[in-house]
């Protein structure tokens, strides 16, 4: 009987220590020893540490951007869209909390080796800026900044929960937070803000 696939395995164990030791600071044994795997049977599913990180990347930004997809195909009002985005964006966060960090604030990099038409949720969410500039709900200004901005709001606050072990901000099970958080990103980006 054949072995399973120690690919599952792998690729959890190098998600947790991307985030915990750094893209930069992971070492192929890292993944190994947190996979309980040998650094042989790592290197028959993934040639190398990029590979890996590939791989987490186009899974977990793949399965994000198809979320705000379905936000942004919605027949709501812009604001009701946009308050959507950052509720879609914690759920993820709070599903996987590694996956989120790892796509939005460790990797983003990676975003330009994703195929040619991959659409980037900064663009998601510039394409219902735009319907709101148009029906002058949004300010005005390039979407592709108002996007950033809009995506700041949501961002931020889950680097300084991720770093601050002397103050920390609960995120995860705090919701509170997340209405001001949807109110800020509102704020940021609505005409007369």
């Amino acid at each position: 009987m054949p072995r399973p696939s120690q690919e599952e395995k792998i690729l959890d164990a190098a998600l947790h220590v991307f985030v915990r030791y750094s893209y930069e600071g992971t070492r192929i044994r890292h993944i190994a020893e947190a996979a309980a795997v040998s650094e042989g049977a790592l290197y028959k599913h993934y040639p190398s540490k990029e590979a890996v990180a590939m791989a987490l990347f186009t899974r977990y930004m793949g399965e994000y951007v198809q979320r705000l997809h379905t936000v942004a195909a919605r027949s709501i009002a812009v604001k009701e869209r946009l308050h959507a985005v950052i509720a879609t964006s914690f759920a993820a966060y709070r599903a996987n909390p590694d996956a989120i960090a790892y796509i939005l604030i460790e990797r983003p990099r990676l975003i330009e080796q994703m195929p040619e038409g991959f659409v980037y949720p900064l663009e998601i969410v510039g394409q219902i800026l735009t319907e709101g500039q148009a029906t002058q709900v949004i300010r005005s200004g390039d979407r592709r900044l108002l996007a950033a901005i809009f995506f700041g709001c949501f961002l931020r606050p889950i680097i300084v929960s991720r770093s601050s072990e002397a103050h920390p901000l609960d995120l995860i099970n705090d919701l509170s937070h997340e209405q001001i958080i949807t109110d800020a990103a509102w704020a940021a980006v609505a005409r007369g803000g």
